[in-house]
C-alpha cells in the first residue's frame, strides 16, 4: 500500500492506525495556510462590521 492509499484510507476510517497522524498532517497544512493568508483577518473584520450595521 503506497502513501496515497494509506492517506485516503486514514481519512475515511477513524479506527485506522494512521488516522490521527493524517489529521495532524492536515491540521498543520491548514494552520500554515491560515498564517500565510494576511487578507483573512481584514475580510473577517469587514464581515463583522457589515453584520453590526444591520
Amino acid at each position: 500500500m503506497n502513501l496515497d492509499q494509506v492517506q485516503r484510507l486514514a481519512r475515511k476510517n477513524p479506527r485506522h492506525p494512521d488516522f490521527a497522524d493524517e489529521c495532524r498532517r492536515q491540521s498543520r497544512l491548514v494552520a500554515q495556510a491560515d498564517m500565510a493568508d494576511t487578507d483573512m483577518p481584514r475580510f473577517l473584520d469587514a464581515a463583522l462590521a457589515d453584520l453590526d450595521d444591520r
